[in-house]
């Protein structure tokens, strides 16, 4: 090589020995994105040119180990592994159904995962599957009605997300069995074990407890916050607009899985003023009928669970 005093670091800018890391940064990644989202609990290898862990990725980082051939480990059901790849050759799942991998924006289907027929477990040390505790069985949703809404609740055991329905955000927070929360449009939704032991409700919004729809200023209480009773306005098919009043002497809230929400109609303790133009509205409620009042053109049906 010869003698150099004074090479172009010693003279001018710094030029910085690269470190080789098989680990980046979520945020802008020079490759194609491999996720491998967890269906079930399960375990797999997968081999793909350069592949390096991507951390900081929505939810944690699982523990991946990397080859030079590509990446291998396991994830509970709900993980998603992400690994920054430049091209994918094959996978190995199991249980075959346990993961969905998506490159890029397009989902692998299974039958494209080609053969391995030694994945790192059969070669060297296991890797086994992860048993996940059983998720609660009771579900509690907010769905949010148009307008911002607060809530928070403590259970008597356990809580978490509910995989299976909502989408949980930045204002949405599990401490210990207390949540807190907010929704406008969408829903939250949350798996709990034991009994909900308090919960407040602060804006518009519906609550259900295991798909029923309940009065949110009771549940949590020692009464009992089930609305058995529905009533229906209904103005489809109908000329003209319809004014309507009605009160009970129990709960009463709007559902918005049977009717349209309007700013016009309004609940005020027991008590509810409506209008319907060729729409319907739908309320549930607990107690008896005290008043109904309408000034148009609508049929009413009443139901009791």
């Amino acid at each position: 090589y010869g003698t150099m005093s004074t090479p172009a670091w010693e003279v001018g800018e710094d030029v910085t020995i690269p470190e080789d890391s098989t680990d980046l940064e979520w945020g802008d990644l020079p490759g194609t994105l491999l996720s491998i989202a967890a269906d079930d609990d399960m375990r797999y290898h997968v081999r793909a040119a350069n592949t390096r862990l991507v951390k900081g990725a929505p939810g944690p980082t699982p523990t991946v180990d990397i080859d030079d051939n590509g990446a291998y480990g396991a994830l509970a059901a709900g993980q998603t592994a992400y690994l920054l790849v430049d091209s994918f050759n094959v996978a190995r799942v199991e249980p075959g159904d346990g993961a969905t991998l998506t490159l890029g924006s397009e989902v692998i289907p299974v039958e494209e995962y080609g053969t391995m027929s030694t994945p790192a477990w059969e070669v060297g040390e296991d890797v086994p599957i992860p048993e996940s505790e059983p998720l609660p069985s009771d579900t509690v949703s907010v769905v949010g009605l148009g307008d911002a809404a607060t809530y928070q609740f403590t259970v008597e055991e356990d809580v978490v997300p509910n995989p299976d329905k909502g989408t949980l955000d930045d204002q949405d927070n599990i401490s210990d069995r207390s949540v807190e929360g907010a929704v406008t449009t969408g829903t939250d939704s949350y798996r709990f074990a034991g009994d909900i032991t308090h919960f407040e409700l602060l804006g518009d919004a519906a609550v259900y407890v295991n798909g029923e729809q309940v009065s949110p200023d009771l549940l949590g209480t020692d009464q009992d916050a089930r609305l058995t009773d529905l009533i229906v306005v209904d103005g489809t098919g109908k000329s003209g607009r319809c004014d309507y009043e009605f009160s009970v002497d129990g709960q009463v809230v709007k559902s918005p899985e049977l009717g349209s929400v309007e700013a016009e109609d309004t609940v005020e303790g027991g008590a509810v003023t409506g209008t319907v133009e060729g729409e319907r509205d739908a309320y549930r409620f607990s107690g008896m009928l005290t008043g109904f009042n309408m000034d148009g053109s609508a049929t009413i049906r009443f139901r009791s669970d």
